[in-house]
Parts: structure tokens; sequence; C-alpha cells
């Protein structure tokens, strides 16, 4: 099985096997060189709350 990981400006086809088995919709992943794939839980909390901030500004009164 496949997973489509947005990169920028494109999509890409991951195999599920090289993708640590913790990744959820929406993590942040770093991809090296070497093959290591890690997932960046700062990152996708940073990304999250200002998502919810233009959210909350978008819907304000």
């Amino acid at each position: 099985m496949d997973f489509k990981i947005g990169f920028s400006n494109l999509l890409k086809d991951i195999p599920k096997s090289r993708l640590p088995e913790s990744v959820q919709p929406g993590d942040v992943l770093w991809f090296y060189e070497d093959g290591k794939v890690e997932v960046d839980a700062k990152e996708r909390e940073r990304l999250s709350d200002e998502i919810d901030e233009l959210m909350d500004e978008l819907w304000e009164d």
C-alpha cells in the first residue's frame, strides 16, 4: 500500500513500509538521503496552531 505525500508543490506515492508506524494524516515528515524518515511533532503542532488562528480570524464577528 502506498500513501500520497505532499512535497511543496507536488504529490508523490511513498510505500507505507518506508514510513514510521506512527505516521498520521497531517504529520510533517523529514526525508533524509540515507532513506531515514522521521515525524516532526513540533512542526505539526506549530502548523496546527497557525491554522487554528487563521480560522479564528476568519470567523470573528
